[in-house]
């Protein structure tokens, strides 16, 4: 394996690990980390050897960065820039479970590994039918409309980035840092990341 810059990869077997390494930053995306993510995808698909792949973070946070796509019953989360916990998407419909951090470990290696043989319970499926359910699953989801949606989400983000809204909020971000900017938009919301951390 290639060594990356803002990624780590592990290869157990079946199974590989990247882990998002920019933990100083709660591994927001930036430019070069999906680089680095997208090159150590594509070292990892070719080929029969690995049939799993688990993305994971270093640090407090999986990624700071992030985008979401709203439900019909979710409009009220997509016009205000407040954030939602896990259980609350989690009662919402958005997630399969809500764990906490000792949880998700363990549940993650259930589902990888058989712990009395020590076999990937995923990655023992043959390759051609992991590749087959996974093309069905996609061609599902494509058929109620996700590629539409992910390019007309792209076009409207498009248009928004030329809103005075957020030349503003640019502009103060420049000036002042991202903290400022960060205030200045959540303030007139009782500064939603603040809640967060109240309610946690």
């Amino acid at each position: 394996m290639a060594d990356y810059e803002n990624v780590l990869v592990e290869v157990d077997g079946a199974v590989a690990t990247i882990t998002l390494n920019r933990p100083e930053k709660l591994n927001a995306l930036s430019e070069a980390l999906r680089n680095d993510l997208a090159a150590a995808l594509r070292e990892l698909n070719p080929g029969d050897a690995v049939r799993v792949i688990r993305i994971k973070a270093a640090g407090r946070a999986f990624c700071a960065g992030y985008d979401i796509t709203p439900n019909d019953n979710d409009n009220d989360f997509s016009f205000v820039p407040s954030r939602r916990r896990g259980d609350q998407a989690w009662e919402l419909g958005e997630s399969m479970a809500a764990l906490n951090r000792e949880q998700l470990r363990d549940s993650i290696d259930r589902w990888l590994w058989i712990w009395s043989y020590r076999k990937p319970i995923i990655a023992q499926v043959p390759l051609d039918g992991l590749t087959v359910h996974k093309h069905s699953t996609n061609r599902w989801f494509e058929l109620m409309g996700l590629r539409m949606s992910a390019i007309e989400g792209a076009e409207f983000n498009a248009i928004f980035a030329e809103a005075p809204t957020i030349a503003e909020f640019g502009k103060i971000s420049r000036s002042k840092g991202l903290k400022a900017a960060l205030e200045w938009r959540d303030d007139p919301f009782g500064d939603g990341r603040g809640a967060v951390r109240r309610e946690v």
